[in-house]
Order: structure tokens, then C-alpha cells, then sequence
């Protein structure tokens, strides 16, 4: 099996990466995509793809949960899936995504709120059952 050969853990978890960093990982020798905020690296998954390496390759460096929930994979696949995470979606890139003034829209599994005063900027998420704070962005 291919992935990460961490054991019982999510080594991943407070691994942060913005958009830009995902959008340079869009080659076949470095795949990243974006499942649900996730990022996961698929490069070494092309080649055993069900539904071929070109899947894949078309939603390099991009967002794929569209794509991902509207073929509906198994369980299975949602499972071998999360052997690829390597880290999330950095708050502020998915904050700036879904800005509607200072309330940022409940979008699935994510609320975020934007706290904006002449001091900082600080974005409360709601992710995966827990609140997590971002200061300083």
C-alpha cells in the first residue's frame, strides 16, 4: 500500500499549507490536491488509480472535493484516501475564500469567523469537531 506508514496517528494534523504552496504540486513527480481542507499528496498513487492517472493530474494543485464526492467512492477508497494526507489547508486561505464581511459562511464541516481589529486579525475555524485559533495573520 502506498501512503503514509504512520501508525494509529495524524502526524499531519498542524501541518499547514496555503493555496499557493498546493497550486506549485501540480506536476506528475509532485501531485497534491485539496479534499474537504485536507491536502493530500497522490503522487505516488497515479499509477494505481482506479480511475486512471489523468483523474488525477486534471485536479493537480486544486481543490477536488467536487470532483472527489461526485463520483462517489467507496469506503474503501475513502479509507486508503486518508493515507495520503500530509497536511490542511492554511486558515487564512480558505478564510479568504468564502469572505462575506466579517462572517465567513458555514460551508459543510467548516464555519470560520474573521476577527478584524486595527491590532490583528485572527480566524476561529470550526473543523472536525473542534475550534482552533490562527493569530498573527
Amino acid at each position: 500500500m502506498v501512503g503514509s506508514s504512520e501508525t494509529g496517528g495524524e502526524s499531519w494534523r498542524g501541518r499547514y499549507y496555503r493555496l499557493e504552496e498546493v497550486q506549485q504540486h501540480n506536476k506528475s513527480r509532485s501531485t497534491w490536491i485539496i479534499l474537504h481542507h485536507r491536502i493530500y499528496d497522490v503522487t505516488k498513487f497515479l499509477d494505481e488509480h482506479p480511475g486512471g492517472e489523468e483523474v488525477l493530474r486534471e485536479q493537480a494543485g486544486g481543490d477536488a472535493t467536487e470532483n472527489f464526492e461526485d463520483v462517489g467512492h467507496s469506503t474503501d477508497a475513502r479509507t486508503l484516501s486518508e493515507t495520503f494526507i500530509i497536511g490542511e489547508l492554511h486558515p487564512v486561505t480558505f478564510a479568504s475564500s468564502y469572505l462575506s464581511g466579517n462572517f465567513l459562511q458555514n460551508k459543510g464541516e467548516l464555519l470560520v469567523w474573521l476577527d478584524a481589529s486595527p491590532a490583528a486579525v485572527c480566524a476561529w475555524t470550526w473543523a472536525g469537531g473542534r475550534f482552533s485559533q490562527c493569530e498573527g495573520i
